[in-house]
This record gives C-alpha cells, sequence and structure tokens, in this order.
C-alpha cells in the first residue's frame, strides 16, 4: 500500500509540474482576453448606437410606406396590377413594332437619295 501510495504521489507531482504550468498560461491568456473585450465593450457608445439603429428603423419604415402606398412610381407599380399590365402591354407591342420595322423597314422609312418620284 505505501509502495501504490508512493506511485501515485510521484505521478501527481509529474502532473503538476507539467500540467499546472501549462493549465495557468492558458487562464491567464483567457483573462487577458476577457479584459480586453470588457475595455472594447466599455468603449461603445450605447447610446448613439441605439439612437442610429432608431433612426435606421423609422427610415425603413418610411420607405415601406411609400412603397406600399400608390402615389409615388416606385408603390404604384407595385400596387396597381392595371398599371403593371399596360407596362406589359406596351413594351409587348414596341417589341412587336420593332420586329416588324426589321421585317418590314419599307413600311416605316421612305428614304430616297435623288429627291422624291414623280408619279
Amino acid at each position: 500500500m505505501a509502495a501504490n501510495l508512493e506511485v501515485t504521489s510521484g505521478q501527481l507531482k509529474v502532473l503538476m509540474g507539467r500540467d499546472i504550468p501549462q493549465l495557468t498560461g492558458k487562464l491567464n491568456t483567457l483573462g487577458d482576453n476577457f479584459i480586453s473585450i470588457s475595455d472594447n465593450l466599455k468603449k461603445i457608445d450605447y447610446a448613439n448606437t441605439f439612437n442610429e439603429i432608431e433612426q435606421t428603423l423609422a427610415n425603413v419604415k418610411i420607405v415601406t410606406e411609400k412603397l406600399n402606398s400608390k402615389d409615388n412610381t416606385v408603390g404604384l407599380l407595385l400596387n396597381d396590377p392595371q398599371l403593371y399590365n399596360n407596362l406589359n402591354a406596351t413594351t409587348a407591342n414596341a417589341a412587336s413594332l420593332l420586329e416588324d420595322l426589321k421585317e418590314h423597314p419599307k413600311r416605316y422609312v421612305h428614304f430616297s437619295l435623288f429627291g422624291k418620284k414623280e408619279k
């Protein structure tokens, strides 16, 4: 039993001699990091930060209200299906006209280098 106690005591000395300094070093690093984080948190101007967040949210609310209303161009585009459909139809008509102009340019453009022909 005394031999076991002596072996255990020796192992404990080795363990403490090797692991305790490493553990102490890690705890010191952790403490330094905590102090650094704490110092950084102290430097933050929370009142100003919250005021800026509040102002940003107010601006987002204004933009959202404008997007939901029909008294501006973007609001109308988003909220008025008739305007959307009219714009789609106009775009389709313009595309069709351009295609016809490419296929039959003489229907739309009358050009003569020497002047108008006599009939």
